[in-house]
């Protein structure tokens, strides 16, 4: 039985043009999967609700300093979007993304 889609732990920017904030800066996006070119990601984000979907809150995970405090729901969106490679994930934050994302997309 092969897999639907290889898993992923990346950090990259997405630089789609209809996930920019309000001053034209791109949002830091976690790349949780591969499926051909497409990756299926959760940004980084302000706002409690993304399209009538509740965030998940990141409080306990990041530090005080940390502007975006909550991850939105995931999508698919063609690789050619996001940038360069700028990290991992922690394992911690991968887990409750993980559970996150299967409560919503299964």
């Amino acid at each position: 039985m092969s897999k639907k889609y290889l898993r992923k732990n990346d950090i990259r920017v997405d630089l789609n043009p209809k996930h920019l904030n309000r001053f034209g800066y791109p949002h830091d996006a976690i790349i949780t999967a591969r499926k051909g070119h497409k990756f299926k990601a959760n940004i980084k984000t302000h706002p409690e609700y993304v399209n009538g979907v509740k965030c998940l809150d990141l409080e306990l995970f990041l530090s005080d300093n940390v502007k975006h405090k909550r991850i939105s729901p995931s999508f698919w969106q063609n690789e050619n979007q996001f940038g360069d490679k700028k990290g991992k994930a922690p394992k911690k934050l991968r887990a409750k993304i993980k559970k996150y994302n299967k409560k919503f997309y299964k």
